[in-house]
């Protein structure tokens, strides 16, 4: 039974919590904020009690968890203590606090509340901070490992050595794209999939950090004829890959696979993606911007063998990249839902140091529509402005947390971090914006910041800086 709004501003603003009994006002707050339950800590002591209730604080982290596709094994709510609980609610809105107290026009910096370093044996080319911030991902060219960052208390020790690992038979080959790509959750919430790809070959290996002794298991392997320029791991079950103009659609679980050419040879991709959803692939590449339609999945016997396309793609207009320092097509990181929301940003120098414009469309389904679009018939999410006499050179994965989009760029030698509004409509102008920016690490002296990732909903960031010796894996949190 939902509560009218008007109705809960009554109960909350007048003294009829004070006539409540403790388990119906425990009963009542599972359609508060948890802002709420903290001022009535304050300003009514004979609740007070009931608002360090356990059950409240699991609620309220199952929510978020819900919302931010946070990895469920992050948290392990029945061993955690009401603080440990209630700590880890609190935390994403400081964090996001934190952000928007920056505006677009004057960006400013953050100061971190501790930095540990995790040092690995093999030089570390990419990190990826598993949603909820405990577990992190490093890549190494023959070596993948998983390590566990403990569930914060007054603070969490420095692993000396991972949890699982993959051990790399021959170097990988999809290095050079985002660690995002290759990552996803398996269908129960509970376990890590992990695409390795090698030049002619991708395996599929699966952890589950619960169980007592985790480690890689390798699912499934699918050998190429050609090698494979891109792969894309974006839902649980299903790998795309591009080899040359042939795109190949992998159902590793069913043993399916559905594989056809494209009509351009694009020489270079900067994003595809594959919608389970809809049955669409994405494709972003030099020539602009295309939608395939996912032919029937048949049963996979020996290596795939391509056909031809039965029609041309929907195309998005022939739009012209080279106007732009970057162009990409991402989703929403670890995305749990059935459709993940498909971003394109485009970045464009104003020229004359005025800085840099970012415009983020939102491609929806529309794009299946037969007919030649142009962009101005995408729907566009946002533009912001930076004052910024230099582009980003790398970016990174786009993550959710509860109504704000979190993206993070390489930026003046520094990590910067964009936050928006996912429900907030398109503002023309970037004096009325509600986006901020803000810079959360910088470069100093040899220390060089490579590959970071940024969890909003543990205020943490990740980063390697290339030393003398190795690569050090670094740990920074802004939340206390």
């Amino acid at each position: 039974m939902e509560i009218p709004t008007a109705a809960l501003e009554k109960i909350t603003s007048g003294n009829l919590l004070l006539l409540l009994p403790p388990d119906l006002f425990v009963h009542l707050v599972r359609y508060f904020d948890p802002q709420d339950i903290l001022s009535i800590r304050r300003s009514c002591k004979s609740l007070q009690s009931a608002t360090y209730e356990r059950s409240i604080w699991v609620l309220f982290l199952l929510r978020i968890c819900s919302s931010s596709s946070v990895f469920l094994p992050s948290f392990p709510m029945e061993s955690m203590s009401s603080k440990e609980l209630e700590r880890a609610v609190l935390v994403p809105e400081k964090f996001t606090s934190l952000i928007k107290q920056q505006t677009l026009q004057q960006p400013g910096s953050l100061n971190p509340t501790m930095t540990r370093t995790i040092r690995s044996e093999y030089p570390v080319w990419k990190v990826l901070l598993v949603p909820g911030g405990r577990f992190l991902i490093t890549f190494s060219p023959r070596l993948v490992s998983l390590w566990d960052l403990g569930v914060d208390k007054d603070g969490w020790d420095v692993p000396e050595y991972p949890m699982a690992k993959i051990d790399i038979r021959r170097e990988m080959s999809n290095l050079d794209g985002l660690p995002q790509d290759m990552v996803h959750a398996t269908t129960d919430g509970k376990g890590i999939l992990i695409s390795v790809v090698y030049e002619k070959s991708v395996e599929i290996h699966v952890c589950y950090p619960a169980d007592r002794s985790p480690s890689f298991v390798k699912v499934d392997k699918l050998e190429t004829d050609t090698p494979i320029w891109k792969s894309v791991l974006t839902d649980t079950q299903v790998v795309t890959l591009l080899l040359g103009r042939t795109i190949v659609v992998w159902d590793f679980k069913q043993n399916t696979y559905a594989s056809w050419r494209i009509v351009e040879d694009p020489t270079r991709v900067y994003g595809m993606n594959v919608d389970i959803g809809t049955s669409t692939v994405s494709v972003l590449d030099e020539f602009g911007h295309a939608t395939y339609v996912i032919p029937s999945l048949q049963l996979r016997e020996n290596t795939p063998e391509s056909t031809e396309a039965d029609e041309h793609p929907t195309r998005l207009g022939d739009y012209q990249w080279h106007r732009y320092g970057y162009a990409g097509v991402q989703p929403l990181n670890w995305y749990l839902g059935t459709t993940q929301p498909l971003f394109m940003d485009l970045l464009q120098s104003m020229g004359r140091g005025r800085g840099h414009e970012i415009h983020r469309f939102l491609l929806g389904s529309r794009m299946t529509d037969k007919s030649r679009l142009g962009l101005n018939t995408i729907p566009l999410k946002a533009t912001f402005r930076l004052r910024t006499s230099t582009g980003p050179h790398s970016t990174g994965a786009l993550r959710k947390c509860g109504e704000g989009i979190f993206k993070f760029w390489m930026w003046e030698n520094g990590v910067c971090v964009h936050l928006g509004n996912a429900c907030a409509p398109y503002v023309e102008s970037d004096k009325k914006s509600p986006d901020s920016f803000v810079r959360l690490l910088a470069d100093e002296g040899s220390q060089q910041i490579h590959r970071p990732d940024v969890c909003p909903v543990s205020g943490r960031v990740a980063s390697v800086s290339l030393t003398s010796s190795l690569y050090e894996v670094h740990i920074t949190d802004y939340i206390s």
